[in-house]
């Protein structure tokens, strides 16, 4: 190691014990100008049914508004989009299909820490004419930074009073589709009187991203659309249960549990929706499927349901499982496209991950500490006693290569004023090279093993961290999806306060448990099966890969403690059953570790050598 850790020497030893009392981190501040992924363009959304006002900001704002009572960010017409920003990802143009459109540009126009309040109001609209069942519909963009809220609201009275409904809770930093058509029932908000109808569109936020609306249209409400929310396949809830169920999207075999799908309907119509049934169902390897139904219920406009299935225990068999969850009800549903929803997660041998496994962003240090050592990773609870061999990580292509990153596991603190505990030590450093580095959508990691395995113990949670002593920027940690909070973590061990954070980008940050006879899971299916005997081997071992289709193959070997004694490229092999012979007489007795790189991909396991 180049810099032990000064408080590793004074920490209290809190051992493996489990964490009883969950402990609440903070978010990571200052995350605004991080790696980010603008969120990908979704076709505009189909219009249905009558259409009682409509403005498209074509070439200005038309009669609308702005009121601007805190802070200088007011709503603007736009058909560019912003302005030139010190953002290294400002908020982006709205990618609709008319000239222009209305937004707050609060990263281009705001200050840091200072609060803006707009409001963006129509003229007045006569909607006496139509029918009582109405929605408002627009498209819109929106990116949260962390304290903006987005208020749509309705007046009758000249603007003397407005109903309000906030929308875009929780939609966090990494944004939605753009556009995204969102929908509004306003039915009860007109009917004092539909003669004088007046929208609002309010935006308060201290230094956020911004708001971007377009297409503004009141039309009919659907009688019927029962909507599903939420799918999902855990009942994960942090605050009342601490790392229990976390939604994984790979487990070990040794770490399966019980899953207990869940979800929520919505009567998104203007009628009573009768005998409404959720519906899940998972396939997986082998025939492992699973089906199951809610109870029949009637449900009234804008009422929300709660729907739990049945449990659902994976039987083990290594592969993908699909999930598939469907909502119906008598009527004929007017907006079936959201009636559906899906899900997935694998089951490997020995890798625990809550990545998707292809890198679409990085995670570095806060601004105010990128001269800091750092750490990042996942939080994983153990389902049996095992050990932890490797912590597997990938890397955004923006490190330079040759920087120096370690893997090490921790017992979280129950005290936010001490560190948490490393079990073991760390794994040797690993020298990052060009590589081994990603791009977006790339799926290469490194894995590094511990010299000695980790002991890990049944319903303890750890943490699992890939981490670098070198501050100044240089090195840039994969994420792939998000995590519900409290999940995904930063940790700077060497500072006594404000030490540790929370974040919703996973850490592309897996383990590798000694359960697993193959190491690292294979999810694109080209490498069909794998075999090393005699194993413990003497003089000779017979490395056996079958290949479902040709790829390019690497073969390496590292001692015990890290060091790499075989690194052999193989080239493009067709697809078939491979040989690959090992020679064991330069090699000393003890516990070495293959790795077969695929395409890219690592796939590892273990070997013992013997001379007798």
């Amino acid at each position: 190691m180049k810099q032990p850790y000064a408080w590793l020497l004074c920490a209290t030893a809190l051992g493996a014990q489990a964490q009883t009392a969950p402990l609440l981190l903070p978010l990571l501040p200052m995350e605004k100008h991080g790696a980010h992924i603008p969120a990908v363009k979704s076709p505009h959304g189909s219009t249905k049914g009558t259409s009682y006002y409509t403005e498209s900001f074509e070439t200005g704002i038309d009669g609308w508004t702005v009121q601007n009572p805190v802070g200088d960010v007011p709503w603007a017409w736009t058909n560019t989009g912003p302005g030139p920003t010190a953002s290294t990802y400002p908020v982006p143009p709205l990618s609709t299909n008319t000239g222009g459109w209305m937004m707050v540009d609060d990263d281009f126009l705001g200050t840091n820490g200072v609060n803006s309040e707009t409001s963006l109001i129509s003229p007045v609209i006569d909607l006496s004419a139509a029918p009582p069942n109405l929605q408002l519909e627009f498209d819109q963009y929106f990116q949260e930074f962390q304290l903006d809220h987005c208020f749509v609201g309705v007046s009758t009275d000249g603007g003397v009073t407005w109903t309000e409904t906030e929308v875009n809770e929780g939609v966090g930093r990494d944004g939605r589709p753009n556009p995204e058509l969102m929908s509004v029932n306003i039915s009860d908000l007109v009917s004092p009187d539909p003669s004088t109808v007046q929208l609002r569109f309010r935006y308060a936020a201290t230094w956020d991203y911004g708001w971007e609306i377009d297409n503004v249209m009141i039309k009919d409400l659907p009688n019927n659309d029962a909507a599903l929310l939420n799918p999902r396949s855990t009942l994960f809830d942090f605050t009342n249960t601490g790392s229990d169920a976390q939604p994984y999207t790979i487990y070990p075999q040794a770490h399966l549990v019980p899953m207990d799908m869940n979800l929520q309907i919505r009567n998104n119509g203007f009628a009573t929706q009768h005998n409404v049934v959720a519906t899940v169902d998972v396939t997986g390897p082998g025939g492992d499927n699973f089906s199951d139904a809610s109870s029949a219920v009637d449900l009234a406009p804008s009422a929300v349901n709660d729907v739990f299935f049945s449990t659902f225990t994976p039987n083990g068999s290594l592969g993908d499982y699909n999930v598939s969850f469907h909502v119906t009800q008598d009527e004929n549903d007017a907006v079936p496209a959201n009636n559906e929803g899906s899900g997935s997660f694998s089951v490997s041998s020995g890798t625990y991950a809550l990545d998707h496994g292809s890198v679409d962003q990085f995670q570095r240090q806060a601004p105010v500490d990128l001269a800091e050592a750092f750490e990042v990773g996942n939080k994983f609870q153990m389902q049996a006693d095992d050990q932890v061999i490797a912590v597997q990580v990938a890397i955004h292509n923006a490190t330079p290569a040759g920087g120096l990153i370690y893997g090490a596991v921790y017992t979280p603190s129950t005290d936010a004023l001490i560190h948490p505990t490393l079990e073991g030590d760390f794994t040797p450093e690993h020298v990052i090279d060009a590589s081994e580095l990603n791009a977006i959508g790339g799926s290469t990691f490194i894995t590094m093993y511990f010299t000695n395995p980790v002991d890990v113990l049944q319903g303890n949670t750890y943490q699992v961290m890939a981490g670098s002593f070198e501050g100044g920027d240089s090195v840039r940690f994969a994420t792939s999806g998000l995590v519900p909070a409290q999940i995904a973590l930063i940790h700077y061990p060497n500072l006594s306060a404000s030490f540790e954070f929370t974040f919703n980008k996973s850490p592309m940050v897996r383990a590798v448990m000694a359960s697993g006879s193959i190491g690292i899971f294979e999810p694109d299916g080209t490498l069909s099966s794998v075999s090393a005997s005699p194993n413990p081997f003497n003089s000779s071992c017979d490395l056996r890969f079958e290949l479902a289709k040709s790829a390019d193959v690497r073969v390496e070997l590292h001692d015990a403690i890290g060091r790499e004694v075989l690194n052999e490229q193989l080239g493009e092999l067709g697809a078939g059953p491979r040989t690959y012979h090992i020679n064991g007489d330069k090699l000393g007795d003890g516990l070495y570790l293959y790795s077969l790189i695929i395409n890219g991909s690592r796939t590892s396991g273990k070997l013992t050598r013997k001379a007798n």
